[in-house]
């Protein structure tokens, strides 16, 4: 199905609508505590041109050079770390609309805009698309961009070598989550033609795939190093998937995609999941984009389930589906109602996505307009380099919960604490460039670290973080600054 006139209209307001409730505050404050620290380090390092092999260790680079890229235009600022996401959060919504606009038939065209509002309204999509880490929703950029193009690509094998590249972008974004995908292009690929047409649409796709893959892996086979595409594999997809001890998270139940869906969203989860009844009986009867939703949908949630790693957001790729699901069942339940004014269905779309968003057990709108996140984080480390003036120092972080000041800092950071577990977690997950490592310590340990720095060393720590005995043990040899929300305890004092 092609697009018209009146969906450019509607596209255009989709946008609008998204950046009007994600794009306030995102320029000032400060960046979210966790991995986004993390993200914002490594977007800096390949911003700043340091070698792409050692920044990146593990990761793969699009989502992170696509940031580099803003960060050089517009600095290292909240603004350079936050747009990527939330551009990538509206190509999301624009290209479900998309796929669902192709894939629907013409008397139910609606079903594309009510989909993309919902969409809009759910809290995951909101946070992410406000936060550094915008990984999924890139990744969901791509995939939808290739789902998008496959429909009614037929035998044109041109159409499809831009499905494959898309593919690889994606696998170069998320890796083998493209996997979540797998049946729902299956269905695409099978409207390609003849057996022999299914068959060369296919390779061509896989063929474009693996060569935009290559572009990345094949430089770093050739050159030997190849111990961040081991950990990636073997740790990162192999052992989240397989181990007994999940790499990130607790031991989860089989349910916990389901309890979190309703943790986070509420009534949209209830909806959603009741609507998939509603898709599945469309599916018997032929609904290609019923296929297309049930597919994503149910192939997500069983193969994130079956992880042993599991974590929230992992399941956003199936958030376009589940909206979808629910568009369609209003689309079967308006059609019974005859002569129903759909401006009043279009008005009761849009208020339904907004109560979800305003109402749901964890609604980002109770901060809206703000983007001041980890502000104690921000702090401490500005009061850091200002201590530390023209010398340089190394700023010591005692806990995840200050890790944007890691990014804030900008200099040698060294992330510790005494949890081990948290302690080889984020050994596993976190990496960093150059000259910033986790280490595990003791309070007596601390001190020890601190006192034989090479250079004048300050450690932060959060005052609702204190940890037993560290205060007694820093005190003699240290200079206690406060800063807002915690202590630095600075080995020298400032510089005169």
């Amino acid at each position: 199905m092609k697009l018209d006139r009146n969906d450019a209209v509607r596209l255009a307001v989709l946008a609008a609508v998204a950046l009007a409730l994600w794009a306030p505050g995102l320029g000032g404050g400060s960046i979210v505590n966790g991995d986004d620290g993390f993200y914002g380090v490594v977007i800096r390092a390949l911003a700043r041109g340091e070698d792409p092999i050692s920044a990146l260790g593990w990761r793969l680079p699009v989502f992170y050079s696509i940031g580099a890229v803003f960060v050089r235009v517009l600095g290292p600022t909240e603004l350079a770390l936050h747009l990527p996401s939330m551009l990538f959060g509206v190509t999301t919504v624009l290209l479900t609309y998309v796929v669902a606009r192709r894939l629907a038939p013409e008397r139910e065209r609606d079903v594309a805009l009510w989909g993309a509002l919902l969409l809009i309204g759910t809290t995951q999509l909101f946070m992410f698309a406000r936060r550094v880490r915008g990984l999924d929703l890139c990744f969901e950029t791509w995939m939808l961009g290739a789902a998008a193009l496959a429909v009614g690509a037929g035998p044109r094998l041109g159409r499809w070598a831009g499905v494959g590249a898309l593919i690889g972008l994606a696998f170069l974004t998320k890796s083998v989550v493209v996997a979540v995908f797998a049946p729902s292009f299956a269905l695409l690929l099978w409207e390609a033609g003849t057996p022999r047409q299914r068959v060369r649409a296919t390779a061509t796709t896989a063929a474009a795939a693996a060569g935009v893959a290559a572009l990345w892996f094949l430089p770093i086979m050739l050159s030997g190093r190849t111990g961040g595409i081991a950990d990636h594999f073997g740790r990162h997809v192999v052992d989240r998937a397989t181990s007994a001890t999940p790499l990130v998270g607790e031991v989860e139940p089989a349910t916990y995609y389901i309890d979190t869906l309703f943790d986070f969203e509420g009534a949209f989860a209830a909806l959603s999941l009741a609507a998939l009844a509603v898709v599945a009986l469309r599916v018997v009867r032929g609904g290609r984009l019923e296929r297309f939703v049930l597919g994503l949908v149910v192939t997500t949630l069983c193969l994130f389930s079956a992880a042993s790693s599991k974590v929230s957001h992992y399941i956003l790729p199936a958030y376009p589906g589940l909206a979808l699901a629910i568009a369609i069942a209003i689309a079967a339940a308006t059609a019974r109602v005859a002569q129903l004014p759909r401006a009043l269905v279009h008005g009761g779309v849009a208020a339904l996505a907004a109560a979800l968003l305003a109402l749901g057990p964890l609604s980002p709108l109770d901060g809206w307009g703000s983007a001041d996140y980890a502000p104690s984080s921000k702090a401490g480390a500005l009061a850091a380099r200002a201590h530390f003036g023209e010398v340089p120092g190394k700023l010591y972080v005692f806990n995840e919960y200050h890790a944007a000041a890691l990014f804030y800092f900008d200099g040698p950071t060294a992330l510790m604490t005494t949890d081990p577990a948290f302690a080889a977690a984020y050994d596993r997950t976190a990496g960093f460039v150059r000259g910033r490592t986790h280490e595990l310590a003791t309070p007596a340990e601390v001190v020890a670290r601190m006192s034989d720095a090479e250079h004048p060393a300050c450690l932060m720590v959060s005052a609702d973080r204190t940890v037993p005995g560290l205060h007694d043990a820093l005190a003699p040899v240290t200079d206690a600054e406060p800063f807002e929300g915690g202590w630095l305890y600075c080995t020298r004092p400032a510089p005169r």
